[in-house]
């Protein structure tokens, strides 16, 4: 709870439709049934098709643009580049954007310009109708759908660079993807089957043969590439788990890189051998990869409900239930409704930390999990309470003006007339609009609908299971 962690499954290789919706479900576990941050590198942000699957869903999309003005989804700074916007703009023209290819699919509308000049100038001067002004040379409603998308991503760049919650310092001393490579060489006690252990020896074997020839250790995609020269036919699951550790190894280097945050390890060869326990747990996730079905359907990733997450998460929302604005004349009645809410005062789930300090993940996590649950329950039944006042309120606003329709002197036809109900309506809304003013309740539909959200809330946390990854877990 309250720790900043790093993503495994938003790695950019991990890009089957399972590994989206898992990438997708692990963000969203982190943050809502965890109560934690999540810290992304630039690389993800701009090739995780995890964690750009929610620029295709606009309400997906604006429920996580909340989520990073909230600051619990960051970007964690690298070397000398300070913003995400300024990662984007540096990046050679040849680089494939594999998670959003509608920006090289799109036809060109401007022969001395192309797309992508026209997103760097977007994200130069953060204006997004540098490109929405080319939505109509665009004639197809497929082609305008793709445009979304690069203003969305765009967008998105632009929401983690300018806000300084979402933007976290980098760490000056951090251990390159070579050196955990030399570490993991050195790991032997290994839990996966004989046949694996074998493939694994020999696939240490051949990326220390590999290394020979490699000019950049800490490039991936230079073992990458030198790995597919060696791949024939009778060595595929050799040169397949070789590429899980090097993608294993670039993971742990990029999560080391991130000041303060948590790992699900102390440090390689420490008395519990935490490394070479996680290493060993991650490895067989990923070997177990191997034998699924990695064949993508037709139907759309399906999301999390990013809405509930908001709900949850919202600082505003969760600070207090109930506040009150106004004038003196309503200081003797705020003052007593004050008290009469009080146990109905809710507070930020969230503790706002410098993240400079480095915790270990599994240590005591089920406590912080239970305690995390038992606050957003709480949280949940104080938004009940605080709804369900709102509306006895404004039921005892009816009860009140249908005691003084009793004492007016009508006749019973004109107590009952159209005209009478009509007046009955508008006094309600006034004396309704009032209470909402002075108060800041919602009104009685309103508050109907956050009853609503709020069992529904509970019940989609409770019966969802956790997805994010922790090494102990069973």
């Amino acid at each position: 709870m309250n720790k900043l962690v790093y993503l495994f499954e938003l790695d950019s290789v991990r890009n089957t439709k399972k590994e989206i919706e898992c990438a997708q479900e692990a963000l969203f576990d982190e943050l809502v049934k965890n109560g934690n941050y999540v810290a992304c590198t630039f690389n993800q942000l701009v090739d995780s098709k995890g964690f750009l699957a929610v620029i295709h869903d606009e309400i997906a999309y604006n429920n996580i643009l909340k989520l990073i003005q909230f600051g619990v989804i960051r970007i964690s700074r690298y070397g000398t580049i300070r913003t995400a916007s300024q990662y984007v703009q540096n990046l050679d023209k040849k680089f494939i954007f594999s998670s959003l290819p509608e920006i090289d699919s799109l036809p060109q509308t401007d022969p001395e310009q192309s797309w992508r000049d026209k997103m760097t100038q977007a994200l130069i001067n953060s204006d997004l109708s540098i490109l929405e002004d080319e939505r109509e040379h665009l004639k197809t409603e497929d082609d305008q759908q793709k445009l979304t998308a690069v203003i969305r991503f765009v967008n998105l760049v632009l929401s983690l660079s300018v806000k300084g919650l979402t933007i976290n310092k980098p760490k000056e001393k951090r251990k390159t993807l070579d050196e955990f490579l030399n570490d993991v060489q050195k790991i032997n006690d290994l839990t996966i089957t004989e046949k694996n252990k074998k493939i694994f020896h020999s696939s240490i074997d051949l990326l220390n043969e590999v290394r020979k020839s490699i000019n950049d250790l800490n490039k991936r995609s230079d073992w990458v590439t030198k790995l597919n020269e060696n791949e024939e036919a009778d060595n595929t699951e050799v040169i397949k788990i070789a590429k899980f550790i090097i993608d294993l190894c670039y993971n742990y280097a990029l999560e080391d890189s991130i000041l303060g945050v948590s790992k699900h390890y102390k440090d390689f060869g420490d008395d519990d051998h935490s490394f070479q326990k996680d290493f060993d747990n991650r490895l067989k996730l990923y070997i177990d990869s191997l034998y699924q079905n990695r064949e993508d359907s037709d139907n759309a990733v399906k999301l999390p409900k990013w809405d509930i997450a908001v709900r949850i998460l919202d600082p505003d929302t969760n600070k207090q239930a109930t506040s009150f604005k106004g004038d003196n004349r309503w200081t003797f009645i705020k003052r007593k409704v004050n008290e009469l809410l009080a146990p109905f005062k809710t507070k930020n789930l969230h503790e706002s930390s410098n993240f400079t300090s480095q915790y270990y993940y599994v240590e005591d996590v089920k406590n912080e999990q239970k305690a995390w649950s038992n606050l957003i329950a709480i949280n949940i039944v104080k938004r009940l309470g605080a709804a369900s006042i709102g509306i006895i309120l404004f039921l005892l606003v009816d009860q009140g003006l249908d005691k003084v329709k009793g004492y007016m002197p009508l006749s019973d036809w004109a107590k009952e007339s159209i005209a009478w109900t009509i007046l009955n309506v508008i006094i309600f809304a006034i004396v309704s609009a009032k209470l909402s003013s002075v108060f800041n309740i919602p009104d009685i539909m309103e508050s109907f609908k956050k009853i609503w959200s709020s069992f529904c809330d509970g019940w989609y946390i409770h019966k969802n299971k956790n997805d994010a990854y922790y090494r102990f877990k069973k």
